[in-house]
Parts: C-alpha cells; sequence; structure tokens
C-alpha cells in the first residue's frame, strides 16, 4: 500500500505529464495538494487565512453569484480551499479538482493510475483524506477500479460538489475572509458592502431604523430563539431591532420597514387612516425610484399600482410575501453569522456565566473541560445548551439533537414505548427526506430501516456513532474556536476570584491566635 505522501508524489507527476491545455486546472490542484496537510491544532489564538493578494472588490463580490462563478475563478477556488482549511474540509475540494482533472486525461494507462491514486486517497475507508459520500457510492467505485472510465467518479463528485453548494458556500459567503475582500470604500471613506436590493441610500435612514427602536426590549432568553426561524425574530420586538440593525448594515433595511410596515396596515380599522397608509407605503417602498424602493418584480409593482386609488387591507399582501421569501431565504441566513446576532448571543451568555447566577453552577474549570474533549463538553446540562446554540447557527443542530435522543432511547425499558420511539427517531431523522435528516451513508440507513420492524435498543447505535464522530472531527473543533466560546471562557476566566495570599492567611491565623 503506498504512503501518502507516495500517492501525492504519483499524483503531482500524473499533474505534469497531462496535455497542455488543462494547465490551469493542474495548476490550481497542485497548489492545493501542496498546501493541504494535516488539520492543525485548535488554538485560541488562531487567525484567519490570509486571503489572496490583488483580488479586487468587484471581482469577489462575483463570487457571490453563484458556487459555479466561485470555481470558474483560480482565486476564486484558492480562496474558497483556505477557508475549507478553517474547518477542516478542504479533502472536498481537493476531490473535486482532482476529479476534474482526471476526466482529462486520454491514456487508458494514466487514467487506471490516476484513478487507483484518487481511490487510494479520497475514497476508500480509512483514506487520508476520505470524503464523506454513502455506502452504496463507495462500493460502486470500488468496484469499478479494475476497469476505470473517465465517468467512475462522476457520481462522488456530484455528491461532493452539492455538499460544498448546500453546505460549505453559504458559510463561505460569510466568513471574515470572504468578506474582507468583498469591502469595498465609498467615496466618503465609508465600508460599503454589496446591496442587496435596488433601495437607495439616504441620509436619513437613521431616523427611519430608529423607528423600530421605539420597541421596548424583550427578554434576553427570546435571543436564543432567533436561530431557530426568521418568524422567531419577527414576532420578537427585540428581534425586530437587531434584524434591522443588521439590514441597516447591508443597505437593505427598506425590506423589514416595508414588512413592518404592511402588519400595521393591516391593523387599521378607519377607512381614511388605511388609505393613507396605503399612499404613504407606496410612496415609500412601491413606485418607481421610489425612496426605499423595495425589490419586486414588474408584475407585482404594477398590480398595486393600478389599485392604489381604491386601496384595501390586503394590498400590499403580495408584495409582502416576496419580501418575506427574501429575507427568509437570503437575509436570514446571514443575519445568524453576523456579529450584531453573534454580539447579543454572547452578551447572553456573558450574563448567564455573571456571579450573580451561581444557581446554574457554572464555573470557570467547566468552561474549560469542555475544550479536553467533545466527550466532556457533552457530560455538562450548560455545555450541551451552549453547543447547540453554536449549532443552530451554522443549520446543523440535528446532529446533537438526534445524538440526544438516542441516549434518551436507550433508556427506554417497556417495549411498546421502545418501538413508538423508534419509528419516530426513524421518521424524523433517518428516512430519506426525514425533517431533520441525519447524513449517514446508504447501508446503515438501510439497516436501521431493516431492523425498525422489531427494534432493539441498539438499533440507532452505528448510526449514533456515526453522527457523533462527525461533531468531534468538524463542528466540535469550530465551536472551539468559536466566539460563542471564547467570550464565554473569558467572561467566565474574569469572574475568577484570586485566592488570599499565604502571608496574608498566616496574618490572619496569628491575629486570630
Amino acid at each position: 500500500m503506498l504512503s501518502p505522501e507516495d500517492l501525492h508524489t504519483s499524483m503531482m507527476k500524473d499533474l505534469h505529464t497531462t496535455r497542455p491545455k488543462d494547465k490551469d486546472s493542474r495548476s490550481r490542484l497542485s497548489l492545493f495538494l501542496t498546501k493541504s496537510g494535516s488539520h492543525e491544532n485548535v488554538s485560541r489564538n488562531k487567525k484567519t487565512p490570509a486571503a489572496p493578494k490583488n483580488i479586487s472588490p468587484e471581482t469577489a463580490m462575483r463570487w457571490r453569484n453563484s458556487f459555479e462563478e466561485l470555481l470558474k475563478c483560480s482565486d476564486g477556488v484558492e480562496t474558497f480551499s483556505q477557508f475549507l482549511r478553517t474547518e477542516f474540509s478542504e479533502e472536498n475540494i481537493e476531490f473535486w479538482l482532482a476529479c476534474e482533472d482526471y476526466k482529462t486525461v486520454d491514456s487508458q494507462t494514466k487514467l487506471l493510475s490516476k484513478a487507483k491514486n484518487i481511490f487510494a486517497i479520497f475514497i476508500q475507508s480509512e483514506a487520508p483524506k476520505e470524503v464523506n459520500i454513502d455506502y452504496a457510492t463507495r462500493t460502486a467505485i470500488e468496484g469499478d477500479m479494475a476497469h476505470p472510465t473517465q465517468c467512475c467518479f462522476q457520481v462522488a463528485q456530484s455528491k461532493v460538489y452539492s455538499l460544498m453548494k448546500k453546505d460549505c458556500y453559504p458559510r463561505f459567503l460569510t466568513s471574515d475572509l470572504y468578506l474582507g475582500l468583498s469591502r469595498r470604500k465609498a467615496p466618503g471613506g465609508a465600508v460599503m458592502h454589496r446591496r442587496r436590493s435596488r433601495s437607495c441610500v439616504f441620509a436619513d435612514q437613521t431616523d427611519a431604523v430608529a423607528k423600530l427602536c421605539c420597541f421596548p426590549k424583550d427578554p434576553l432568553e427570546d435571543i436564543e430563539t432567533w436561530g431557530e426561524s426568521v418568524d422567531k425574530v419577527l414576532s420578537s420586538k427585540a428581534g425586530q431591532i437587531a434584524f434591522g440593525e443588521f439590514l441597516k448594515s447591508e443597505y437593505s433595511e427598506e425590506n423589514i420597514l416595508f414588512w413592518l410596515a404592511c402588519e400595521e396596515h393591516k391593523n387599521i380599522k378607519k377607512t381614511p387612516e388605511m388609505i393613507s397608509s396605503a399612499n404613504r407605503i407606496y410612496t415609500e417602498f412601491v413606485q418607481t425610484e421610489a425612496p426605499r424602493q423595495i425589490n419586486i418584480d414588474c408584475g407585482t409593482r404594477e398590480n398595486i399600482t393600478k389599485n392604489i386609488s381604491q386601496p384595501t387591507l390586503t394590498s400590499f399582501d403580495s408584495a409582502q410575501k416576496l419580501i418575506y421569501s427574501l429575507m427568509a431565504r437570503d437575509c436570514y441566513p446571514r443575519f445568524l453569522k453576523s456579529d450584531v446576532y453573534q454580539g447579543k448571543l454572547r452578551f447572553l451568555l456573558q450574563s448567564r456565566s455573571s456571579p450573580n447566577l451561581s444557581t446554574r453552577g457554572l464555573c470557570f474549570e467547566e468552561v474549560t473541560r469542555w475544550s479536553h474533549s467533545l466527550a466532556k463538553l457533552l457530560e455538562s446540562p450548560y455545555g450541551i445548551i451552549t453547543f447547540k446554540a453554536f449549532l443552530k447557527a451554522e443549520f446543523s443542530d440535528e446532529n446533537l439533537e438526534f445524538w440526544l435522543v438516542c441516549e434518551d432511547y436507550k433508556k427506554v425499558k417497556c417495549s411498546f414505548r421502545l418501538s413508538a420511539k423508534a419509528k419516530k427517531i426513524f421518521k424524523c431523522y433517518i428516512q430519506v427526506e426525514a425533517p431533520k435528516e441525519i447524513n449517514i451513508d446508504h447501508k446503515t440507513r438501510e439497516l436501521i430501516k431493516r431492523n425498525s420492524g422489531a427494534p432493539t435498543t441498539a438499533c440507532f447505535h452505528e448510526a449514533q456513532r456515526m453522527v457523533y464522530g462527525l461533531m468531534e472531527r468538524d463542528s466540535y473543533p469550530r465551536f472551539l474556536r468559536s466566539s460563542v466560546y471564547m467570550t464565554l471562557l473569558d467572561s467566565m476566566s474574569e469572574s475568577i476570584q484570586m485566592p488570599p495570599s499565604s502571608s496574608s492567611s498566616s496574618s490572619s491565623s496569628t491575629l486570630a491566635d
């Protein structure tokens, strides 16, 4: 069996003997295979990696258009790879690039050699850079290794591509690495961000957003629920304020201002007030070149314009629905990653770690123990709460939920309750397209399905082990580097009371005598 170093050398040799027209893809793959290595140790002082130099903000902004646009640009691929290294998942982009290079090979001899190299590095169980694919796909590739074709990795490449597009790419767009590249200077020197809609920026925006601040603050406990859905944010007055602050930083606060104005409009009882409200909303948000023009389609805008002379309480419902959808799918995920939300979450954690809340039984030593291992973190009830809040922000809290449900399931003694719980767990987490489907291989999923007719306390053991391993090697290291954990650790360390010195103690003893 070749060592990882031998495999790397062999692959690099192949790269330099492939056709000249693939020079760009070869150079990119060579760069990333050279740069990637073992995972770095988790460190509190770990910094965001430096982005490639001489990338203009305009170039970086184009990467946001689509994942495909990002992969077309060599600087984009390099920057994305740097981001994946901070997430310990650079094997995904390396495998994808290796497959792209593999598909250009014409020689059958080189095809066989390259296929074996890719299989040994990325596909086989316990490979040095094993990618996360299901059992059926892995087995199919293994069967093709005797007579490989140019498309033998196509299914696996497609799955890894989909994983990067749905999971890694959205996080990349909200990372410090990308945001540092995409920021640009306004003529007055202020930092500007990419606009989310066509609205204009006016000097009186502060006054407009200030309308949100008339709401009383909700309890701090509400902050954790904001990570559940955009509805939770919009149903909380404090959430509206925080979301408005975030949208203002993105120059798109007209979205929430319009949504709130529509909610207020629908509650008006008197006709004269309703007509006045409709005209104000139309003038301010809907008409072409409105001061805070929202981004809606031409048909919706024309329909509102046609009926504005005789407005009703539902005049803006279609436009409000469009704006709500825009906020839910585009703005809300970024809000959860923003300094606005994370700052409020840190404040909540700081307040909980205050000495005045000693009944919670949380101390600096316990928070420190969380960094020893995932097992230590999950032994702590408060550790579970904090880890779950972090996973919610990463849209992967189903992993921890499944693990906890399995722990509870194993304690069930009654066979009737065991069967009922097993069916519920299967429908919620295991079956294909389940509402909280976890990422496990095909073989394990099918095995659980077969055993669901006569479940035992161990029927979810293998799936639970896989999910635990995923959290341990992927989510847990990021949690230890997150601002949520770092802030809690800092606040707890500051609250430690220094013990009296030995000299003071001896003096006190002497006086007592």
